[in-house]
């Protein structure tokens, strides 16, 4: 379907779209937004019964929408998701590269092989291999859209967190190699790079120490001044000050998949609140 012949409520209609880790926090709303913009929506997860509810809360709005469980370290189930896509929806359109993880805080000489795989596999090496198995389908039509999600630590060190900056910045490297080699084909690539973004993996930080704000508390525990700590360390730094949010992160990545971002890629999107250029 042409630009011109989709309705301006759906920019995305007549488009597959894979988000890997799309069951819950950012990539559940990067799902629900490309969704209701018109696109086909595939939520892929490590587990199927989390994807599975996602893919039922869009189908249950009247949009598009099944679930595949992946495990985006595994080249073999890479290929089964894009299969499943294809056989489903006829192409690969969209690729959101969301999946990620960061399972410890950690001194660098502390961190051993199997974490340090464990991160790189999820965060790099399933993001390159998702993105050349969708190549397959994208060459030969001469077009496709993938957008991967990096962070912050990809461009700025954060403590501790060594293996996933390595990651990060490794995913921002493979954006531009990949948006360098496939712009030939007509396939554009993004790297969309999200500050602090309030989800249920910090709720408990942020409720902490929101808690003592409102109360006008101070910490009594040593749980309440870590939390207290991190969170005046993550607003104070960041120019708009608060942390953001999930469908912050949606919106952007629905623009960049659009047509609208049609003379992009292989650009860093920084959606931080200013955190990168913050001096609190």
């Amino acid at each position: 379907m042409s630009s011109a012949s989709r309705p301006a409520s759906k920019p995305l209609a007549g488009r597959s779209t894979i988000v890997t880790g799309g069951s819950r926090g950012i990539g559940q709303a990067i799902a629900r937004r490309l969704a209701r913009d018109g696109a086909s929506v595939v939520v892929a997860a490590r587990s199927v019964e989390d994807a599975e509810r996602v893919a039922a809360e869009i189908a249950a709005d009247g949009d598009a929408a099944m679930a595949v469980g992946c495990d985006v370290r595994e080249v073999a189930q890479i290929e089964r998701l894009v299969a499943a896509t294809r056989e489903r929806y006829g192409a690969v359109d969209i690729v959101v590269n969301n999946a990620g993880v960061s399972p410890l805080s950690a001194e660098p000489q502390e961190i051993g092989e199997a974490a340090w795989d464990d991160i790189l596999d999820t965060n790099l090496k399933g993001a390159f291999f998702l993105s050349t198995a969708a190549a397959h389908d994208m060459i030969p039509r001469g077009s496709g859209v993938i957008i991967n999600i990096a962070s912050i630590a990809g461009v700025m060190p954060i403590a501790l967190e060594s293996a996933y900056c390595a990651s990060k910045a490794g995913l921002i490297g493979l954006t531009k190699a990949l948006a360098h080699d496939w712009a030939t084909y007509g396939i554009r690539v993004h790297a969309l790079a999200p500050g602090y973004i309030a989800t249920e993996m910090n709720a408990g930080v942020r409720q902490t120490a929101e808690g003592l704000i409102a109360r006008g508390d101070s910490p009594s525990t040593p749980d309440e001044a870590f939390a207290k700590t991190l969170y005046d360390g993550v607003v104070g730094r960041t120019l708009l000050g608060r942390y953001g949010t999930p469908e912050e992160i949606a919106d952007v990545v629905a623009f960049l998949a659009s047509d609208a971002a049609r003379y992009m890629t292989g650009a860093v999107t920084m959606v931080d609140g200013g955190w990168t250029i913050g001096g609190g």
